[in-house]
């Protein structure tokens, strides 16, 4: 890997310590796919173990357990969404744009704003991480 490769990922891999974003790996040149780590917690060590060993680390999208999708109409990748942020799921549409936390995606712009004018169905909207997902349904 050379030096900017790796200090990109050591950046991505410091916002994903820092923030408990999700992410995937990929051994280069071995792996035909992305996988998810296993579910424990993550420590400096693994990212570092990873590098030395060939591999190559992504955000991946932030999902609530119970598998219900996200409200993703402009197709947005981990990489637009960013660390730190996860999408809505179409229920949090009205709540999001009521407490003034999402932002919503310009896709002219190719950036988030906040406060979007526009058809809430239209737009892909972000929260933050840290934002609790809603109760599922029954």
């Amino acid at each position: 890997m050379k030096n900017e490769q790796l200090a990109s990922q050591l950046r991505l891999a410091a916002s994903i310590l820092e923030t408990g974003h999700p992410w995937e790996f990929l051994r280069v040149g071995v792996d035909a796919s992305w996988r998810s780590p296993a579910k424990e917690p993550l420590r400096s060590h693994s990212f570092l173990d990873l590098f030395t060993d060939g591999y190559e680390i992504r955000l991946a999208l932030a999902t609530p357990g119970d598998s219900r999708p996200l409200h993703n109409p402009n197709n947005l990748t981990a990489e637009q969404v960013g660390a730190g942020w996860r999408l809505c799921l179409k229920e949090e549409l009205g709540i999001a744009a009521l407490d003034g936390q999402y932002q919503g995606w310009d896709s002219a712009k190719k950036e988030w704003e906040t406060g979007c004018e526009g058809t809430m169905n239209c737009y892909t909207y972000r929260l933050p991480l840290s934002t609790p997902w809603p109760e599922a349904p029954g």
